[in-house]
Order: structure tokens, then C-alpha cells, then sequence
């Protein structure tokens, strides 16, 4: 345990001997606070990118940090945190961090933002001819999301379908909804159908119908 703050994350499964860059959005709620990022060898020896201080705003920034494993090595640690050695500032009070990405090689058209993890092969772009397939690796997992700064969820989602295919959407005000499943109406009549909606954490918030004109 540290009485320094410190956000850290390790990440397994790279490539031996790789060069991996971390990219992160910042900020603070208000004022200013300096602090530093780091890459850290697996075993939390040695720096493979030493502390690089940044001082964080109001205003969202992305930065960025490289380092190379060495030899054998195929994991490391992200860190974000105080550090003395470069006058930093943060000794309390809250930071925001958004948009994680850790990406193999230092090409910043090819980092993306996205939640800790790293990065899979790089995808030429382009157009798609035919049909475009998204798989889910599981019937637990969401097949699709889609982040940004300006969601008003507080994972800052746009976009999701989850895996039983009910969609959620930030929505632009309030906390969000969910769509859920097509049921039938019986009462009144003329119309066809209710359309279930959820909020995003799948809380039953109402009912919207569907006319069908006679």
C-alpha cells in the first residue's frame, strides 16, 4: 500500500520484446494538477517509459507514452500517479481518465480510444463491399459500443447493443434508455404493438405504443 496516488493497470499478453504506446484522455473538474504517466515492466521492476509529467485542465487533452519490452517480456503495467521526481502536484482530490488505449508500435492514426486493453492488428481503411459482420465473442459479451466525451452516461457510452440485442443509447439528456423487446398490445385497440424501454442498467422505466392505423 502507498499513501501516493496512483492508478495503475498491468496488461499480459503482448509481444515479447514489443514497442507498445498508451494513449489516455485527461482532465480535471477544476483547477489545475500536474501529474505523471509511466510504463512499468511486468514484474514492477523497472520503467520502460519513465515518468512523463503533464499537467491536467478543465479542458479534455489526449496524451500519450512509448515503451519498449524488452526480450521474453510480454506484459506491463500502465501507471498513472504523483510523482516527486517531477514536481507533481496531485496529492489528493479526484482526476479523469477516459478513453484508455494501449496500441503495439507508436503510430497515432492506428490508437484508438477504448477501455484498457490493448490493441488488435490494425484495420486498413476503406469501403466495405458486401455485408459487414460484428461477432461477439460470446453470448455474454456486447458485440458493439461506441464511446465519446459527449455522452451524458457516466461511462460515457453512445452506443450499445447488448448481447440479447436490446439497444441502448445515451440519449442526449436524462441517464439514457434502453430498448428492449416489441409486446403485444391488447387494450385499446388499434394498436399493434408496445415497445418496451429499460434504463441503461436494465431497470423497466416504461412502455411506448405502437398505432397501427385501421
Amino acid at each position: 500500500m502507498t499513501a501516493t496516488p496512483i492508478i495503475q493497470q498491468q496488461v499480459a499478453g503482448l509481444a515479447s520484446g514489443g514497442q507498445y504506446t498508451f494513449y489516455v484522455w485527461v482532465k480535471v473538474a477544476s483547477g489545475t494538477k500536474q501529474v505523471s504517466i509511466a510504463i512499468v515492466d511486468n514484474a514492477y521492476a523497472g520503467y520502460l517509459a519513465s515518468p512523463t509529467s503533464i499537467t491536467l485542465t478543465t479542458a479534455w487533452q489526449r496524451v500519450k507514452i512509448t515503451g519498449t519490452l524488452a526480450g521474453g517480456q510480454t506484459g506491463l503495467w500502465i501507471v498513472a500517479r504523483q510523482f516527486a521526481g517531477n514536481g507533481d502536484n496531485w496529492t489528493s482530490g479526484a482526476i479523469y481518465l477516459w478513453g484508455a488505449c494501449l496500441q503495439q508500435g507508436n503510430d497515432p492514426k492506428s490508437g484508438y480510444a477504448r477501455t484498457w486493453a490493448s490493441q488488435t492488428g490494425t484495420a486498413a481503411a476503406g469501403i466495405a463491399c458486401g455485408a459487414v459482420v460484428i461477432s461477439a465473442k460470446d453470448n455474454a459479451e456486447s458485440p458493439l459500443r461506441v464511446y465519446g466525451p459527449g455522452s451524458n452516461l457516466a461511462d460515457h457510452r453512445l452506443i450499445e447493443v447488448t448481447c440479447t440485442g436490446e439497444l441502448i443509447i445515451a440519449g442526449g439528456v436524462g441517464n439514457g434508455y434502453r430498448l428492449a423487446e416489441l409486446m403485444g398490445a391488447t387494450n385499446p385497440s388499434g394498436w399493434s404493438g408496445m415497445l418496451k424501454v429499460k434504463t441503461p442498467a436494465g431497470a423497466t422505466a416504461g412502455y411506448i405504443l405502437l398505432y397501427s392505423n385501421p
